[in-house]
This record gives structure tokens, C-alpha cells and sequence, in this order.
């Protein structure tokens, strides 16, 4: 009965029709059985099956439906969770469906085919643009194994069948030029010299990983628990698990020697005895003895560098980032700049008028003066001026008001074009109005309860809040204040006030200063702890603090509930504790209130940190808009601050849609508007 079924299937491949085997694989792909005559007609084939070509027929109907699959990434960009698997299965799918094999290397196909290859994935998969770059580096890898797999199964081992050698492997859907054309390309002395040479580096490899498919970002994402906040400590625990057999044995004496150097050198590092070498040194590379290879880094997975790990691993940003924080940096420096501007003139000086192009009408001093190179003294030559009290006149150094004048900010930014399309309804006429009526400097009042913030607090809202929230651009503290009193006198409708507090963000946000001594800098963050703390101690001990803080052109949102020592933190440009300050300022504050309460440290846990790994900014402008985006969805679903699964669960987008951000946009429009006489 076997060898009938086995002998119908080879007929009905041979017919070039597909079939589907019985067995499928993780409910998601279904393989096909080929039957291989080595050596007689096709009908007495050998037994020996050899693995078919994958299809995903779930996902097709999926995709036939309009469902896509949400993929969560970690910090180094790499896909991790259930759909992970998932997504690298289909991506090998679409590179050999898609890629004929008689392209020599992956950058001779044409981009419209790797266009394709992304557009596909896009249609099946949540996945943002970021990631198309590794998505068609890992669909490279895929096309050349797919290759690899064709010339061991069905050339190699045809070498003495000539017959079936030029004739397509069946199941595969390789037409009988292509295929021709890959059996001479593979059979010439050019590819048999590389071959050669790849087979020497293979054997290079001293310590081969045993994770099959999983990848070490599956790994990681999976022993979470046995991982610490020491990223090379995790390298070294990860590139052990990779080499342990799943029942925990160790193949090989030198093996387990490099195991036991890594725990030394763990212990080491620990205990603050570590030394390194350089910048690209840690301790793996010094337990194995070997530097890292320029195009990739060992025990962390594929398409991540040497450079963009390292600069992670020592606390450095990567290049995107720091572009990102650079242009907030200009728009923030102009912002200080005019509220300096709008200090002095309230404080006892009026400033007049500066036109952009200024002249000095002082007459020439009478007399001559001589420069000398020769360190100076007394001068001896009498400078004559004509006493007007209209010309230029000499103060006093300490009389100077400093930086009264700021260079104006480069009318060469690229800004969203402002138009009724571009923006909700409701957002497009406060900027009409705002360009209307208070396009001269004025400024609209709002006034909010003192509960908001436990203080009270005056906002006024000026054309420079409202054209760069119009515009998707980097916004102000205020913009940020004026959500918050929105979103708190929904909660007082709601009758939801005990279960969060919000805290004023310009208290506790990052204050730029080109000074660096350490004495003056520890002073800025104990006030910011301070004030922090005092909004802690004034907070009742059930309810969560809701902190939206600027840490340096970047806004993030933490939670802090001092009873339970817990701190949640939300930051859309990366899954991580970026900020070590902003981490110190908040741990500060804790200790404060624990020592305003009697309550003290001693004897208390650690505070936990947790990390929500939430919807990521599209660009590098949106770090507001999500903030404002994450506090709408906790005041909308008041989960319990203790269980950690249900907060993340809020959270499991990998990017917000546009529609979910023009809501808070037209809430934030609504709620000034309101104030409009």
C-alpha cells in the first residue's frame, strides 16, 4: 500500500502538478516527500526521501483575509517572539520563489525582485521600515542555503547519472533552462575553487553553535530570566547555551575549558577586576582569545555589527540615534534661547526692536593707537571721544545681560506641509486661528486645577507650541502639560482618580548647560530628584506617578509607585535604559521619600525596573506624540501597576497608526480650543 502511494505521488510531480504531504510542521508548512531514482526507471526509485520545497498555505489565507501577524523586535532590531519563526520561514519562502537561481550573487538580482520580496512580507507581516534592510539580508542567506541544499542533493550526487543530472529535481517548480544553467555554473572550476576554500573556513569554526533554526535572539528572548543588565555578561551566558546540549552536557575537554574561563572572567568583571584591551574587547572575546569579525558578532544573531553592538554593549549610541538627538539639540537650543528672551524682558528690561540687519553709528575716536605684540600695561595714548550720551557708551562687565540674542533657527528644516489633509479637522482650525489672531506674539492663557500637578500652574500657549505640533515636529513641555489637564479632567469625569497622579514635566526634564564639572551636574540632578520627590511624598501611596520626561531632545514616560518600589518605562525609540541620569534621578527620589518617611532602604529590595516594550517612532520627530499616545492608553485601561503581563499587553503594537496619533493630536486641539473666547 506504501509503495503505491509512494509511486502515485512521483507520477503526479512529474506532471508538474504540487502535492501536499501528510504531515505538517508546526501547523504552518507543509512538506512534500520526492522520490529520487539514482541508478533504474522512476518507477523502482530509490526509498531515500530528500526535503520538498516549504509553502505556508495558513499564512496565504491569512493574508487572503487581510490579517497580518504582529512581530515584536529586540533592542538590537532583531525579530523575536511567537511570529519570529514564522516570518524567517516565509522570507526563505519568497527568496526561492521569487529568485532565479541563475543569478551568480544576491547584488546581481534586480531591485524590483528584493522590492517584491519586502512588499510581500509587508502584506503578511506588521513589521516596520527599518527592518527591510535585514529582512533582504536574511532572505540572501536563505536563496544561497536553498542553492546549497540543490547542488548536494541533485548535483553532487548525480555526478555519475548524467541522465538525470540535467533533468529538474521535482516538487521545486525549476523550469529546464534555469535548471541547466545552475548545473553548468555549478560544475565549472571557478565555483569548485570556492567551494574548496569554504569548505577549509567551515572547519575553522572550533566551537559550532547546537540551536538548529532558533537563532540566538529566540535564545535570549527565552532565558530572559537568567540574563542581567551587563550586556557582556549576556553575550558570554548566551554563546555557553548555544554549545550545551539540551541535556546540559559539554562536548569536548577544550570546550568545557573555554566554559570555565568565561565563569572566571564573569567573576571577574563582577567583582570589578577586569581588565580589557580595547573598545571592541569584552569577555568572550578575551576567554576565547580571538577578535571579533569585521561583518558580524558571536552569540548574538544575524545582521547586527560589530560596530552597532559595541557602541550598545559600553553604553554608546548607535549613528541613527545620535542624528536623531543632534537635530532635537538645535531645535531645543533655539527654544531656551527664546524663553531666555521672554525672562529678561519680564525682569526689569524692555528690549526694543532688533533688526535683522543692525548698524553702529558711534563716531571714530579721536587719536591714534599703536598694537603691540609686547604684553600690555598701562596705555599711554589718550583716546578722545565726543561725549553723546546717543553713542556708544561703556558698562560695567557684571552689568551685562548675557545670550539676550540667539542666531535664528535654519528656515531650511523639512517640515510636513501644513494643510487641511495633513491634519485632524479640529487641529487645522486652531492653527488658522492661532495664525489669525495670535500670530504677533500673543499667547493664550489656560489656567489648571492645582490637583494636576499639585501646584498651581498657569500655561500659555504661543504659536511656537502650536505650529510644531501641527507640523509632527519636536514639541514643548507645554504641549505635553496642556494633554496632561485633558486627560485628568477626563479621569475626574470618570470618577478615576485614584489610581494615577501626574507630575510636571518641566520639574524633572533634562536642563542643557555647556558646563561639566561634576559638582555642578550632581547639584542638577539632586534638584530634579528633589522635586521629584516632593511630588512622590505629596502623592498618596495607592497611586501611580505618571512622569513624561524630556531626558536631552527625547521624550520617554515612566511610572513610579513608591509602595511597591516599582518603576515602568516607556521609551519609543528604544526598549532599553538609555539614560543613566534620568535612572539616577529617579532612584534618588525614592530614597528620599523612603528617608522623609522613616521608612528607610535598609532591609528593602532593589527598585524594579521594567521595561514595557512598546509601539517604536516611525521617525525621528514623534518621541511627544507617543508619550502623549501611552499615557491616553493608561488612563483608558487603568491596568493594575503589579501585574506586569497585563501593562505590556497595552502595548503590543510595533508602531502606532497614523489614526491613533491624529486622535490625540484632535484631543489636544480640542481641549485649547475650548479655551478660545
Amino acid at each position: 500500500m506504501a509503495g503505491r502511494r509512494k509511486k502515485k505521488i512521483v507520477q503526479q510531480e512529474q506532471k508538474g502538478q504540487e502535492v501536499h504531504g501528510d504531515e505538517e510542521h508546526n501547523g504552518k508548512e507543509v512538506q512534500v516527500d520526492e522520490e529520487e531514482n539514482m541508478s533504474g526507471s522512476q518507477e523502482t526509485q530509490s526509498t531515500r526521501s530528500t526535503r520538498g520545497r516549504t509553502q505556508m498555505h495558513k499564512l496565504a489565507m491569512q493574508r487572503a483575509q487581510g490579517l497580518k501577524k504582529d512581530v515584536q523586535f529586540n533592542e538590537l532590531g532583531q525579530p523575536i517572539g511567537d511570529s519570529a519563526a514564522e516570518l524567517q520561514s516565509y522570507i526563505g519562502v519568497l527568496a526561492r520563489e521569487k529568485v532565479k537561481l541563475n543569478f551568480k550573487t544576491w547584488k546581481h538580482v534586480p531591485q524590483d525582485i528584493k522590492d517584491k520580496i519586502w512588499d510581500a512580507v509587508n502584506l503578511s507581516f506588521r513589521v516596520p521600515a527599518i527592518f527591510k534592510k535585514p529582512c533582504l539580508s536574511s532572505a540572501n542567506d536563505k536563496w544561497r542555503q536553498y542553492k546549497t541544499q540543490l547542488t548536494n542533493n541533485f548535483i553532487w550526487k548525480r555526478l555519475n547519472d548524467e541522465e538525470n543530472l540535467h533533468k529538474p529535481p521535482p516538487g521545486y517548480g525549476i523550469m529546464g533552462d534555469e535548471w541547466s544553467q545552475f548545473v553548468i555554473s555549478r560544475m565549472s572550476e571557478d565555483f569548485k575553487k570556492l567551494s574548496e576554500q569554504q569548505k577549509v573556513r567551515r572547519k575553522q569554526n572550533l566551537y559550532p553553535h547546537r540551536l538548529a533554526r532558533k537563532g540566538y535572539a529566540r535564545l535570549a528572548s527565552e532565558i530572559s530570566t537568567e540574563l542581567c543588565d551587563d550586556d557582556e555578561v549576556n553575550r558570554a551566558i548566551l554563546w555557553k547555551k548555544g554549545r550545551t546540549s539540551k541535556q546540559g552536557e559539554i562536548e569536548g575537554d577544550v570546550l568545557k575549558t573555554k566554559f570555565t574561563k568565561i565563569d572566571e572572567y564573569i567573576q571577574q568583571k563582577q567583582d570589578g577586576l577586569l581588565q580589557l584591551q580595547g573598545p571592541n574587547e569584552d569577555i568572550l572575546t578575551q576567554a576565547l582569545e580571538s577578535k571579533e569579525h569585521g561583518g558580524r558578532v558571536r552569540a548574538i544573531g544575524g545582521h547586527v555589527n560589530p560596530s552597532t553592538y559595541f557602541r550598545l554593549g559600553k553604553g554608546m549610541l548607535p549613528n541613527h540615534e545620535k542624528n536623531v538627538l543632534l537635530r532635537r539639540q538645535a531645535t531645543v537650543e533655539d527654544r531656551v534661547a527664546k524663553l531666555e528672551n521672554l525672562v529678561l524682558q519680564n525682569v526689569a528690561f524692555k528690549s526694543s526692536p532688533i533688526e535683522e540687519k543692525g548698524s553702529c553709528t558711534a563716531k571714530d575716536a579721536k587719536g591714534a593707537m599703536k598694537l603691540s605684540e609686547e604684553e600690555i600695561g598701562f596705555m599711554k595714548q589718550k583716546l578722545d571721544f565726543e561725549d553723546d550720551d546717543d553713542e556708544l557708551q561703556f558698562i560695567d562687565k557684571e552689568d551685562v545681560l548675557e545670550k539676550q540674542c540667539k542666531k535664528k533657527p535654519s528656515k531650511e528644516v523639512k517640515k510636513l506641509e501644513l494643510n487641511s489633509s495633513s491634519m485632524p479637522k479640529s487641529l487645522w482650525l486652531l492653527y488658522c486661528y492661532y495664525k489669525r489672531a495670535l500670530g504677533n506674539g500673543e499667547s493664550l492663557k489656560i489656567v489648571l486645577d492645582e490637583n494636576v500637578f499639585g501646584e498651581e500652574c498657569t500655561l500659555y500657549v504661543h504659536d511656537e507650541d502650536v505650529t510644531p505640533f501641527c507640523q509632527l515636529m519636536p514639541i514643548s513641555y507645554t504641549c505635553i502639560a496642556v494633554y496632561i489637564w485633558y486627560l485628568y479632567k477626563k479621569m475626574m469625569e470618570d470618577n478615576k482618580l485614584e489610581k494615577f497622579r501626574f507630575m510636571q514635566p518641566c520639574h524633572v526634564g533634562h536642563v542643557p548647560t555647556t558646563r561639566t564639572d561634576k559638582n555642578f551636574l550632581d547639584k542638577q540632578l539632586e534638584s530634579r530628584a528633589r522635586a521629584l520627590a516632593d511630588r512622590l511624598i505629596d502623592n498618596p501611596s495607592s497611586a501611580s506617578l505618571l512622569v513624561p520626561c524630556n531626558v536631552g531632545f527625547h521624550w520617554i514616560l515612566t511610572v513610579i509607585n513608591v509602595s511597591k518600589d516599582i518603576v515602568y518605562l516607556w521609551d519609543p525609540l528604544s526598549h532599553r535604559i538609555r539614560d543613566d541620569d534620568w535612572k539616577h534621578v529617579v532612584e534618588m527620589a525614592i530614597k528620599m521619600v523612603h528617608a522623609a518617611s522613616g521608612n528607610g532602604k535598609k532591609g528593602r529590595s532593589k527598585t524594579a525596573w521594567e521595561i514595557v516594550k512598546a509601539p517604536r517612532q516611525p521617525d525621528s520627530n514623534q518621541c511627544g506624540f507617543y508619550v502623549m499616545a501611552y499615557l491616553k492608553t493608561l488612563i483608558e485601561n487603568m491596568p493594575d501597576i503589579d501585574d506586569k503581563d497585563s501593562v505590556q499587553a497595552l502595548f503590543q503594537q510595533v508602531e502606532y497608526d497614523k489614526a491613533v496619533i491624529d486622535l490625540v493630536r484632535s484631543e489636544w486641539a480640542d481641549i485649547i480650543s475650548s479655551y478660545i473666547q
